[in-house]
């Protein structure tokens, strides 16, 4: 019992902060998850393969995998010249030159300009629209120009962008050797081991020229981006952000707090942290033109005399005439370099570079590795921390058809960088963080570490004893016991990169009847929908594994076995993955996710967002009739 109210004083003390205590509904809420708490860790302690401490499961390396991650074409965005340019002081220009490249001269043309502002957090606005004459100044980050002939054809539209530090309105402090920038790359669906293939360039320098800290058993809480990066921008689940409502998340309330200008890149409309970790009003914030391009009104292209058109190629990663995650990149760099000594706190997300297309990768390898070098030779990594991370490997497509992309889909890249003064001061943050490198690590952990170096709390810590129950999330500078096991820190089973697994014919009578059963199982999950989808039936099993969990030695009852299958199903021919646990009683029983591993493309074109947001994830499941 006293184990129990440790693990309660631990993982949930600051619930009640989450619920106001004269509001009955959030009481009853409060009654129901303190339950859930309860039977969750009443189950676990029967459970003990969630309880041992991990052991990571070994990768098997297959030349084939590389096959897979080439590209099997160039791909270039479509190059234009920009008719207009902004300069470093915010003044924006005519670029006569490539007016007169394209056959103009500029008495052919009037270009316009208005500034992009956010219109709620999905839409944007135009304002302030101004014709470009002479060089002029512009007090926001982002335009949206067009160029028109003297009998009104447009030949030329495009997004601009330049970081202004006039808009910032809150004070500012210089950064310091012991309050240090925080500059985050997060790449989305990138693991470790996909990393090392296909960002040798980046991780060579990071890791070895500059001697950032990879952390290899890093894990994954959630199935997509948002729990993810919600744990470690929060320290809190999706559940627990969206339930709070106690304002800003600590993290938040330390940039405020300290004076740090805040900056967040990202190149995909949908994606949402800012504003469920209740901080949606970054001081800057490239969200803007990225809302705006996917508004039908706002297109991006250049014509030339002779009526040759250049228009935005492969929409999933170009900008206009520029790959998305530049873009990306060049925003933050942008806040990095203009606010010179000033505290930062860059976030950079790269979406749309790897999501679908592992291959695509290798794409932004140089341009990685060249804003490394260029904070490296420039001295902006001399008070500097800096995170390179991702939320989880791929989860669906062709790398996810092999073995080893399946296995390391739980695994995603963390690396860190550290000043060499601070690991000089503080040896054992180098030491601990050696040790770290092969310990099951989370991205709740990352949030400790990011709030303690927001908080400048660098000194040793007392390690923790054996028998004490351990936090959820441990900063990355204590040394992570090797006890440390998925359930310690709140890794739910089908995530968990601990289990051993045993190849099994396909033929085997439990995993056809396991197959089966996990497609009973989404037909009905898609028969509840209002959608039209069609009743899928298994084509065959493509590939199964069997797991024995440890026998509990208080008891005479025989191990259960889990089998984890692969198989395709008919029609559209979905590809999924899904864990079967069989009790001693032969019972059936579906442990987690079922993960569709192959791309579904517009098979899933009727569940529609507008009738209810819950229903976008039986879009992997519906082949729409």
């Amino acid at each position: 019992m006293e184990s129990f109210v440790g693990y309660i004083h631990i993982r949930y003390a600051n619930l009640k902060r989450y619920f106001d205590t004269e509001c009955s509904v959030k009481k009853l809420l409060l009654i129901f998850l303190s339950s859930c708490v309860l039977w969750y860790y009443i189950g676990a302690r029967g459970r003990k393969d969630l309880r041992e401490p991990c052991q990571f499961q070994k990768v098997p390396f297959s030349s084939s995998v590389m096959e897979t991650l080439k590209l099997e074409t160039e791909v270039k965005c479509n190059v234009w010249n920009s008719f207009v340019y902004f300069d470093n002081t915010g003044y924006l220009h005519l670029n006569h030159s490539a007016i007169y490249a394209a056959g103009f001269n500029q008495s052919q043309l009037t270009c316009e300009y208005a500034i992009v502002l956010m219109d709620g957090f999905h839409g944007s606005k135009l304002v302030d629209k101004t014709i470009l004459t002479k060089p002029t100044y512009v007090p926001n980050d982002f335009v949206y120009v067009v160029c028109k002939t003297l009998n009104r054809k447009t030949v030329y539209a495009n997004f601009h962008y330049n970081v202004n530090t006039e808009i910032n309105k809150r004070d500012l402090l210089p950064d310091t050797q012991d309050q240090l920038n925080i500059v985050l790359l997060g790449i989305d669906s990138t693991s470790r081991f996909l990393a090392e293939k296909q960002l040798p360039k980046t991780l060579d320098f990071f890791e070895n020229t500059l001697e950032a800290y990879p952390l290899k058993g890093y894990t994954r809480i959630g199935d997509n981006t948002l729990p993810n990066i919600i744990a470690a921008l929060t320290g809190k689940t999706l559940v627990e952000s969206v339930l709070s409502t106690s304002g800003y998340p600590s993290l938040y309330k330390e940039i405020l707090k300290r004076k740090y200008i805040d900056c967040f890149s990202e190149d995909w409309a949908p994606f949402l942290p800012p504003h469920l970790v209740k901080y949606p009003n970054y001081t800057h914030y490239l969200r803007s033109i990225v809302v705006a391009s996917k508004q039908s009104e706002f297109k991006m292209f250049q014509q030339t005399f002779n009526n040759n058109t250049f228009e935005a190629q492969h929409e999933k990663l170009c900008f206009g005439n520029n790959f998305k995650h530049n873009i990306v990149l060049d925003y933050g760099k942008q806040c990095i370099e203009k606010y010179r000594n000033k505290r930062k706190y860059v976030f950079m997300w790269v979406t749309e570079l790897a999501h679908h297309h592992p291959e695509y990768l290798s794409l932004g390898d140089n341009d990685a590795h060249s804003l490394l070098k260029w904070m490296h030779t420039s001295g902006k990594l001399t008070n500097t921390a800096f995170v390179l991370f991702s939320d989880h490997g791929s989860r669906y497509g062709t790398l996810t058809e092999h073995e080893i992309g399946r296995m390391t889909k739980n695994l995603p890249l963390l690396s860190l960088y550290l000043p060499p003064h601070l690991k000089s001061r503080y040896p054992h943050i180098h030491r601990n963080l050696k040790y770290n490198a092969a310990q099951l690590t989370t991205p709740f952990d990352l949030h400790e570490t990011l709030l303690d170096i927001f908080t400048q709390n660098f000194k040793e810590q007392i390690d923790f004893t054996d028998n004490c129950v351990l936090p959820r999330g441990i900063s990355l500078f204590r040394k992570i016991p090797s006890r440390r096991s998925c359930y310690d820190a709140s890794i739910v089973e089908n995530y968990c990169p601990c289990y051993s697994y045993q190849p099994i014919n396909v033929e085997d009578k439990v995993v056809q009847k396991s197959a089966i059963f996990v497609v009973s199982k989404i037909n009905e999950m898609i028969s509840k929908s209002p959608f039209s989808c069609k009743t899928l039936e298994l084509i065959k099993v493509v590939s199964a594994k069997i797991q024995r969990i440890p026998q509990n030695s208080n008891t005479n009852q025989r191990s259960s076995v889990r089998y984890v299958v692969v198989f395709k199903t008919f029609p559209g021919y979905g590809m999924f993955e899904a864990s079967v646990e069989y009790s001693h009683s032969n019972e059936a029983k579906l442990i987690g996710n079922i993960d569709r591993i192959n791309s579904y493309g517009n098979q899933s074109r009727c569940v529609s967002e507008q009738v209810d947001i819950g229903y976008t994830s039986l879009r992997q499941y519906c082949y729409c009739a």
